[in-house]
């Protein structure tokens, strides 16, 4: 395990996970995506730590968030948790914070 998750703090793990990103070799617009989303989640559920990602405060924030379209609910779910695998697969959680956490279900518009 690398730091431990009471060590890291949010910042720091998105940053890690952005290098990584591009070092993967993803478009600067992939990155900024997982950024701006990342950033949006931080400042909006008060995460200060890797030890404050959990999947309660995750799914409190996609519930916030249930006036979107589900396109872009999709969206925010997806980011949260390649995120969250990331951080498992590093070691910087014990578990999958969202390994649990049910995806959204689209919402049907009539025609």
């Amino acid at each position: 395990m690398h730091e431990s998750a009471y060590d890291l703090s949010f910042d720091e793990a998105v940053r890690d996970f952005c290098d990584d990103q591009e070092y993967k070799g993803n478009s600067p617009a992939t990155v900024r995506y997982y950024r701006s989303n990342l950033g949006r989640f931080q400042r909006d559920a008060e995460i200060a730590a890797i030890s404050d990602f959990s999947e309660r405060k995750i799914r409190r924030w996609l519930v916030s968030h249930r006036d979107v379209s589900s396109a872009t609910l999709a969206t925010y779910d997806r980011c949260l948790r390649v995120f969250a695998r990331w951080l498992h697969h590093r070691g910087y959680v014990d578990c999958n914070p969202m390994a649990n956490l049910s995806k959204p279900r689209n919402k049907t518009r009539p025609i």
